[in-house]
Protein backbone atom coordinates (compact mmCIF):
# COMPACT_ATOMS: atom_id res chain seq x y z
CA UNK A 1 0.00 0.00 0.00
CA UNK A 2 2.86 2.31 0.95
CA UNK A 3 4.53 1.86 -2.03
CA UNK A 4 1.61 2.32 -4.29
CA UNK A 5 0.76 5.71 -2.48
CA UNK A 6 4.19 6.52 -3.10
CA UNK A 7 4.43 5.10 -7.04
CA UNK A 8 1.39 7.74 -7.32
CA UNK A 9 3.29 10.56 -5.51
CA UNK A 10 6.27 10.32 -7.98
CA UNK A 11 3.57 9.85 -11.15
CA UNK A 12 1.56 13.01 -10.07
CA UNK A 13 5.22 15.12 -9.43
CA UNK A 14 6.14 14.14 -12.71
CA UNK A 15 3.06 14.89 -14.35
CA UNK A 16 3.47 18.16 -13.09
CA UNK A 17 6.63 18.82 -14.24
CA UNK A 18 5.85 17.82 -17.67
CA UNK A 19 3.10 20.30 -17.83
CA UNK A 20 4.90 23.18 -16.63
CA UNK A 21 7.87 22.39 -19.06
CA UNK A 22 6.49 23.69 -21.68
CA UNK A 23 5.38 26.87 -20.21
CA UNK A 24 7.91 30.13 -20.31
CA UNK A 25 7.55 31.97 -17.20
CA UNK A 26 8.25 35.82 -17.99
CA UNK A 27 9.94 37.69 -15.69
CA UNK A 28 8.23 40.72 -13.69
CA UNK A 29 8.87 44.30 -15.04
CA UNK A 30 10.23 46.59 -12.02
CA UNK A 31 9.39 50.48 -12.93
CA UNK A 32 11.03 52.79 -10.63
CA UNK A 33 9.03 56.29 -10.68
CA UNK A 34 10.27 59.25 -8.80
CA UNK A 35 8.01 60.98 -6.95
CA UNK A 36 8.06 63.86 -4.79
CA UNK A 37 7.79 63.04 -1.23
CA UNK A 38 5.27 64.90 1.26
CA UNK A 39 6.11 66.12 4.98
CA UNK A 40 2.76 67.54 5.94
CA UNK A 41 -0.75 67.90 5.12
CA UNK A 42 -0.78 71.22 3.81
CA UNK A 43 2.01 70.59 1.62
CA UNK A 44 0.29 67.31 0.18
CA UNK A 45 -3.11 69.20 0.01
CA UNK A 46 -1.74 72.44 -1.26
CA UNK A 47 0.04 70.36 -4.24
CA UNK A 48 -2.68 68.68 -5.19
CA UNK A 49 -4.92 69.68 -8.01
CA UNK A 50 -8.01 67.71 -7.16
CA UNK A 51 -8.75 65.98 -4.13
CA UNK A 52 -12.27 63.86 -3.95
CA UNK A 53 -13.67 61.08 -2.27
CA UNK A 54 -14.32 58.36 -4.54
CA UNK A 55 -15.09 54.81 -5.03
CA UNK A 56 -13.26 52.36 -6.92
CA UNK A 57 -15.74 51.32 -9.81
CA UNK A 58 -14.04 49.26 -11.83
CA UNK A 59 -10.25 48.51 -13.29
CA UNK A 60 -8.74 47.93 -16.77
CA UNK A 61 -5.01 47.98 -17.23
CA UNK A 62 -3.62 49.92 -20.32
CA UNK A 63 -0.80 50.92 -22.23
CA UNK A 64 -0.21 54.36 -21.78
CA UNK A 65 1.61 57.14 -23.68
CA UNK A 66 3.23 60.25 -21.15
CA UNK A 67 5.08 61.63 -23.52
CA UNK A 68 5.03 65.49 -23.53
CA UNK A 69 5.03 66.75 -27.32
CA UNK A 70 7.48 65.43 -29.69
CA UNK A 71 8.78 62.83 -27.24
CA UNK A 72 5.50 61.09 -27.84
CA UNK A 73 7.18 57.73 -28.85
CA UNK A 74 7.39 54.07 -27.59
CA UNK A 75 10.09 55.45 -25.13
CA UNK A 76 7.50 56.91 -23.12
CA UNK A 77 4.98 53.99 -23.27
CA UNK A 78 3.89 52.30 -19.36
CA UNK A 79 1.59 49.83 -18.05
CA UNK A 80 -0.68 51.08 -15.81
CA UNK A 81 -3.96 49.90 -14.29
CA UNK A 82 -6.54 52.42 -14.80
CA UNK A 83 -9.28 52.54 -12.06
CA UNK A 84 -13.03 54.04 -12.80
CA UNK A 85 -13.57 56.19 -9.80
CA UNK A 86 -16.95 57.33 -9.08
CA UNK A 87 -16.95 60.64 -7.24
CA UNK A 88 -19.09 61.30 -3.85
CA UNK A 89 -17.59 63.93 -2.86
CA UNK A 90 -15.44 66.90 -3.99
CA UNK A 91 -13.25 69.12 -1.87
CA UNK A 92 -11.18 70.73 -4.46
CA UNK A 93 -11.45 70.59 -8.05
CA UNK A 94 -14.53 71.07 -10.27
CA UNK A 95 -16.18 67.82 -10.48
CA UNK A 96 -19.66 66.72 -9.53
CA UNK A 97 -21.08 64.00 -7.05
CA UNK A 98 -21.39 61.25 -8.79
CA UNK A 99 -19.26 62.11 -11.99
CA UNK A 100 -16.51 59.32 -13.24
CA UNK A 101 -13.43 60.24 -13.53
CA UNK A 102 -10.26 58.22 -14.40
CA UNK A 103 -7.18 57.39 -12.12
CA UNK A 104 -3.91 55.02 -12.64
CA UNK A 105 -1.35 53.49 -11.01
CA UNK A 106 2.27 52.81 -12.76
CA UNK A 107 1.71 48.68 -13.43
CA UNK A 108 -0.51 45.94 -13.60
CA UNK A 109 -0.79 42.03 -15.78
CA UNK A 110 -0.81 42.90 -19.82
CA UNK A 111 -1.17 39.73 -21.76
CA UNK A 112 0.65 37.70 -18.72
CA UNK A 113 3.26 39.89 -18.11
CA UNK A 114 3.45 41.43 -14.89
CA UNK A 115 4.78 44.79 -14.43
CA UNK A 116 4.81 46.48 -10.72
CA UNK A 117 6.38 49.60 -9.21
CA UNK A 118 7.47 49.15 -5.76
CA UNK A 119 5.44 50.62 -3.30
CA UNK A 120 2.37 50.62 -5.47
CA UNK A 121 -1.17 48.63 -3.77
CA UNK A 122 -3.26 48.41 -6.51
CA UNK A 123 -7.52 50.49 -5.12
CA UNK A 124 -8.91 47.91 -4.15
CA UNK A 125 -12.91 47.51 -5.86
CA UNK A 126 -15.80 49.15 -3.82
CA UNK A 127 -13.95 50.63 -1.42
CA UNK A 128 -13.99 54.62 -0.76
CA UNK A 129 -10.58 56.23 -0.89
CA UNK A 130 -10.16 59.77 -0.66
CA UNK A 131 -7.54 60.69 -3.43
CA UNK A 132 -5.13 63.73 -3.96
CA UNK A 133 -4.74 63.60 -7.82
CA UNK A 134 -2.69 65.82 -10.42
CA UNK A 135 -4.12 66.32 -13.25
CA UNK A 136 -2.56 65.46 -16.55
CA UNK A 137 -6.19 65.28 -18.52
CA UNK A 138 -6.48 68.48 -19.16
CA UNK A 139 -3.10 68.98 -20.89
CA UNK A 140 -1.88 65.37 -22.17
CA UNK A 141 -5.39 63.59 -22.26
CA UNK A 142 -4.09 61.23 -19.98
CA UNK A 143 -5.66 60.30 -16.63
CA UNK A 144 -5.32 61.81 -13.15
CA UNK A 145 -2.82 60.24 -11.26
CA UNK A 146 -2.29 60.05 -7.16
CA UNK A 147 1.00 62.55 -6.26
CA UNK A 148 2.67 59.67 -4.91
CA UNK A 149 1.70 56.07 -4.51
CA UNK A 150 1.89 55.79 -0.88
CA UNK A 151 0.68 59.16 0.19
CA UNK A 152 -1.64 59.98 -2.42
CA UNK A 153 -4.36 58.50 -1.30
CA UNK A 154 -6.07 56.86 1.75
CA UNK A 155 -8.46 54.36 2.10
CA UNK A 156 -11.26 54.08 4.71
CA UNK A 157 -13.02 51.61 6.54
CA UNK A 158 -16.13 52.18 8.37
CA UNK A 159 -15.38 56.28 7.78
CA UNK A 160 -12.01 55.58 9.70
CA UNK A 161 -8.70 56.29 7.75
CA UNK A 162 -6.37 53.74 6.87
CA UNK A 163 -3.40 55.04 6.79
CA UNK A 164 0.35 53.91 5.09
CA UNK A 165 2.95 53.77 7.40
CA UNK A 166 4.58 57.34 5.34
CA UNK A 167 0.94 59.23 5.24
CA UNK A 168 1.31 62.70 6.33
CA UNK A 169 -2.27 62.46 8.49
CA UNK A 170 -0.82 59.73 10.53
CA UNK A 171 -0.54 60.56 14.37
CA UNK A 172 -2.17 64.31 13.80
CA UNK A 173 -5.54 63.01 15.17
CA UNK A 174 -7.24 63.26 12.12
CA UNK A 175 -8.44 59.39 12.25
CA UNK A 176 -12.36 59.69 10.83
CA UNK A 177 -13.31 61.23 7.12
CA UNK A 178 -15.33 64.07 9.24
CA UNK A 179 -11.84 65.28 11.07
CA UNK A 180 -10.01 64.95 7.77
CA UNK A 181 -13.09 66.78 5.33
CA UNK A 182 -12.43 70.05 8.33
CA UNK A 183 -8.60 69.98 7.78
CA UNK A 184 -8.57 69.81 3.79
CA UNK A 185 -11.33 72.25 3.43
CA UNK A 186 -10.01 75.26 5.88
CA UNK A 187 -6.34 74.36 4.19
CA UNK A 188 -8.14 74.96 0.78
CA UNK A 189 -10.48 77.73 1.68
CA UNK A 190 -7.56 79.83 3.06
CA UNK A 191 -5.99 79.53 -0.34
CA UNK A 192 -8.28 80.62 -2.14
Amino acid sequence: MVLRKTICFILLCLLLVGCSAGKEVMPEIVYQGHYDYYNSTNELIETADIIVLGRVESQNVEIINIGVGDQRDESAEFVYTVSNISVQKVLKGNFKEEETIRVKQLGGTLNGQVYREEGTEFFKKNRPYLFFLADFQSEYNTPFEVLNPTQGHLEFANDEAVFTADSPFKGKGLENQQAIFEHISSIVNNKE
